[in-house]
């Protein structure tokens, strides 16, 4: 019996693949439109599924990476919507985390920073981060280290850490680039790392291809800063 069903509906199946075949043959402009629409349908969720492949469902490219969480404000004006963090609140937070293994803090504007000197002057996004930044992240540079508490200081921060995509580009991957002297914004600044080739770090506006330290300044030092130098934490959970 089972099988006399679905020979039936096998049948019946082949019908209407005929039927439709003849009548799209029939319509070769609305055949064409079909086949227009179906191949833009495709193509739109394969776009689609490919950023939500990318941004969400492939874990980061850093160890443990399961393990870290951003952080968010909520303002009860607004429920529900995610607010960066100011400098103020950061610390507070960091001295009463009971929570965490570490906090570090990136600033999420991001911005671009001008290089020139040897080679043909371009702008290169950076961000501005904490000295325990690349610690949250587990990351460790290919060469050079990371940046020290005390280059959190005007004046002590002319200090940079470069992708190694950046590095290998524009300056060749000379591994005596540590320690010297680079021209960025009309300013020298010390290469003190060179990050390695997997280390990827993107949010919202692009990828960053060099980083800096934060150096404080009044205006970060507001607790209800709301400009560019409002910062947003980057933190991975204590273990146990």
């Amino acid at each position: 019996m089972r099988a006399v069903r679905a020979g039936a509906l096998l049948e019946q199946l082949v019908q209407d693949i005929r039927y439709g075949a003849r009548q799209l043959l029939r319509s070769p402009g609305f055949m064409l439109v079909a086949v227009v629409t179906l191949a833009l349908g495709i193509g739109a969720n394969t776009v689609v599924f490919s950023v939500v492949n990318a941004v969400l469902l492939q874990p980061l490219p850093f160890p443990r990476s399961e393990r870290l969480v951003l952080v968010w404000e909520t303002d009860v004006r607004r429920p529900g919507e995610p607010n960066i963090v100011s400098w103020p609140n950061y610390e507070d937070w960091k001295g009463q985390n009971r929570v965490f293994q570490s906090i570090g803090v990136f600033d999420s504007a991001g911005r671009g920073y001008n290089l020139s000197g040897t080679d043909e002057p371009e702008q290169v996004s950076g961000v501005r981060v904490s000295g325990s930044f690349f610690d949250v992240l587990g990351v460790k540079p290919l060469y050079g280290r990371t940046f020290l508490p005390e280059e959190e200081t005007p004046g002590k921060d002319r200090v940079v850490i470069l992708s190694h995509g950046l590095w290998q580009r524009r300056y060749g991957g000379d591994a005596t680039l540590v320690g010297r002297a680079v021209e960025m914004d009309g300013e020298r600044f010390t290469v003190v790392g060179i990050m390695p080739p997997e280390f990827r770090f993107q949010f919202w506006s692009g990828e960053r291809r060099l980083w800096v330290p934060i150096a404080l300044t009044e205006g970060d030092r507001e607790r209800g800063s709301a400009r560019f130098c409002v910062l947003v934490q980057y933190q991975r959970w204590r273990a146990g």
